[in-house]
């Protein structure tokens, strides 16, 4: 076995970008690629979820002539509602997206230095609530964060991801810190108007 002392500096070196190198493409396959495609799928999902919700509104009014439909409407406005969240103002639904954030960040051991609502954007019927946060954490951690998001009831999805490693030169025995900033988009449902009354 080959020890650390017997390597030369230059080797050390050039196994240490290496190294640097084979994590930034591990974080970008199992982290980066699985965060886009998850945020491709959901920017198809919004419209058609809205389109439902558009939907279901003109089905309530012509209520007496169309009441099979109503039921299986019914059905998705609730899957609806249960994975928007409902407030009746902006900041009270972005601070329920915030909270859920927080306690799945607990869970994967995360402690958030910072996070920050960002602006809104309509979505028909629905509305995309952002909320920014920033965190130091392993690669583990980080990806049990994920995997807590994605498990969550609400539509949570990672809009934006900036990932960079906090290791220099030090001990491989060590485990390698990542600063992660996030753009978290949450869904916040109208069930009576649409958000530009609100």
């Amino acid at each position: 076995m080959i020890s650390l002392q017997s390597i030369s500096p230059r080797d050390r070196k050039v196994l240490f970008y290496g190294a640097t190198v084979a994590a930034v493409v591990l974080v970008y396959l199992f982290v980066v690629e699985p965060l886009w495609l998850q945020y491709r799928l959901y920017s198809e999902k919004i419209p058609q979820l809205s389109g439902m919700v558009s939907r279901y509104g003109e089905l309530l009014e012509n209520a007496g002539k169309n009441k099979g439909k109503k039921a299986g409407y019914e059905t998705t406005v609730k899957r609806i509602m249960n994975a928007s969240f409902i407030a009746p103002t902006e900041p009270l639904a972005t601070g329920q997206l915030a909270r859920l954030v927080r306690d799945k960040a607990g869970r994967a051991g995360i402690t958030l230095n910072s996070s920050k609502p960002e602006k809104s954007e309509p979505a028909g019927k629905l509305q995309l609530i952002n909320l920014s946060v920033i965190f130091d954490s392993s690669l583990a951690s980080f990806a049990n964060f994920i995997k807590e998001l994605e498990n969550d009831e609400k539509e949570i999805r990672v809009r934006e991801a900036r990932i960079s490693s906090q290791k220099k030169e030090y001990a491989d025995s060590e485990p390698e810190r990542l600063s992660v900033k996030l753009l978290i988009t949450g869904l916040r449902f109208f069930p009576s108007s649409t958000p530009a009354a609100r």
